[in-house]
C-alpha cells in the first residue's frame, strides 16, 4: 500500500518562500539595472563639442577682406600665447584684422589636436567665400615630415586648389617646414622640398617662404622648437620681409619698433 506522504503546512509555506525569494530578488535586480541605465542616460553629461578651430579675429584693422593664417602650433602661439605669435604680431605691424585657425600637430596630412585638422579641413572650415580675405597664408609641414611623397604631394595640391577655388581673389602664401633648432634632417629637408615643388606645380603664383632655405633663426623654448614671444616677433619680422619682398604687402609699421630677422 502506498502511502501519500504530506508536508506539514509550514514545510510547504518555507518551500514556496525558497522559490518567490530568488524569482523577486532576480526580477529586483533587473529592474535596478534598468532604472540604473536609464538614469545613467539621462544625468550623463552631454558630450561637449570640439571648439571652433578658428579663433576670433586679432588686430585692429577693418573687419573686411582680413588675412587669414591656417596652420599648426607655430601659428597656434605654443611656447607663448596666441596674442604673442607671429600672426597677431604681423597683423598688429600691418594694421590689419588677422583671422587664425591653427591646430597644434596639424599638417597637409597629419590633423593633430583632437583630429581637427588636416589644412584642408582648417579650410573648409574657415569659410573664405564669407570672409573674402586680402591674403591667405598655410603654415604646415613640420608635422608631415616622414610622410610618404606621393601622399603629401597630393595633399598639398589638395590645399592649394582648395585655397584658391574658395578665395580666388586672395594671394596665397605657404610657410614650409619650421624645423628643430640646429642642422635639419633629411627628412625634414626632404618634406619642405616635396611641399615647395608640389605647390609651385599646383599654382606657379603661390609665396613660398620657406624657413629651410632661407636659414630663418630665432629664440626657442626648452623643446627647441617652439619660438619664445621674442622669437615669435623675430619670426614675423621674417614673414613680413618675404611678403614685402614678393609685393604681397607693404613692410608694414610695428607699435614699438620694427620685428627685425636675426
Amino acid at each position: 500500500m502506498s502511502v501519500e506522504r504530506r508536508d506539514p503546512p509550514l514545510a510547504r509555506a518555507a518551500r514556496r518562500a525558497r522559490v518567490v525569494v530568488p524569482v523577486a530578488l532576480g526580477i529586483a535586480a533587473v529592474l535596478a539595472l534598468a532604472v540604473a541605465v536609464a538614469v545613467g542616460r539621462d544625468t550623463a553629461a552631454p558630450v561637449t563639442p570640439p571648439p571652433a578651430v578658428v579663433t576670433a579675429a586679432v588686430g585692429a584693422g577693418p573687419a573686411g577682406h582680413p588675412v587669414v593664417v591656417l596652420g599648426a602650433s607655430i601659428s597656434a602661439g605654443t611656447g607663448s600665447t596666441p596674442e604673442q605669435a607671429w600672426p597677431a604680431v604681423v597683423g598688429r605691424c600691418l594694421g590689419r584684422r588677422v583671422v587664425v585657425g591653427a591646430v597644434p600637430g596639424a599638417g597637409y596630412v597629419a590633423t593633430g589636436r583632437g583630429a581637427r585638422g588636416p589644412v584642408v579641413r582648417l579650410l573648409g572650415e574657415a569659410d573664405l567665400p564669407r570672409l573674402d580675405p586680402s591674403l591667405v597664408v598655410l603654415q604646415a609641414g613640420h608635422n608631415d615630415v616622414g610622410t610618404p611623397d606621393p601622399q603629401l604631394r597630393a595633399a598639398v595640391t589638395t590645399a592649394v586648389e582648395t585655397a584658391h577655388r574658395e578665395a580666388p581673389r586672395a594671394p596665397l602664401a605657404l610657410i614650409t617646414v619650421v624645423a628643430h633648432a640646429g642642422v635639419p634632417t633629411e627628412a625634414a629637408r626632404s618634406t619642405d622640398v616635396t611641399i615647395v615643388d608640389a605647390a609651385r606645380r599646383a599654382d606657379p603664383r603661390v609665396v613660398v617662404l620657406d624657413p629651410l632655405t632661407e636659414g630663418w633663426t630665432f629664440p626657442r623654448v626648452a623643446d627647441g622648437l617652439h619660438p619664445t614671444a621674442a622669437g615669435q616677433r623675430v619670426l614675423a619680422g621674417h614673414v613680413l620681409d618675404d611678403l614685402a619682398r614678393a609685393g604681397v604687402t607693404g613692410p608694414g609699421t610695428c607699435p614699438g619698433g620694427a620685428p627685425a630677422p636675426a
